[in-house]
């Protein structure tokens, strides 16, 4: 059996895949985001709603405050977003 995660933010997915979650995602929370195991993922397409396993569910959760100032001590800021995306725009641009 394998297992997958799903980065979710207000509802919508970011992104996802199915191999062990990326460490850079995981230093978005701490522990004390971490949700109660159980058999039912929340807020999960119906599909794959249900979750099989000897750990069943495991994720965690975080407001959006927490979680951009979690961002910003990393240095991850609106400007260097926005300078990191004006970057690879150009070099797209240049390559086309």
């Amino acid at each position: 059996m394998s297992s997958y995660y799903d980065l979710r933010i207000q509802g919508y997915s970011v992104f996802s895949e199915r191999r062990p979650i990326q460490d850079e995602v995981l230093s978005l929370f701490v522990e004390g985001d971490r949700l109660k195991s159980s058999d039912r993922a929340p807020d999960l397409p119906s599909e794959c709603a249900n979750v099989h396993s000897e750990d069943g569910f495991v994720g965690y959760g975080s407001t959006v405050a927490a979680i951009a100032d979690r961002l910003d001590v990393m240095g991850f800021t609106p400007e260097r977003a926005r300078a990191d995306f004006d970057r690879g725009l150009a070099i797209e641009i240049e390559t086309r």
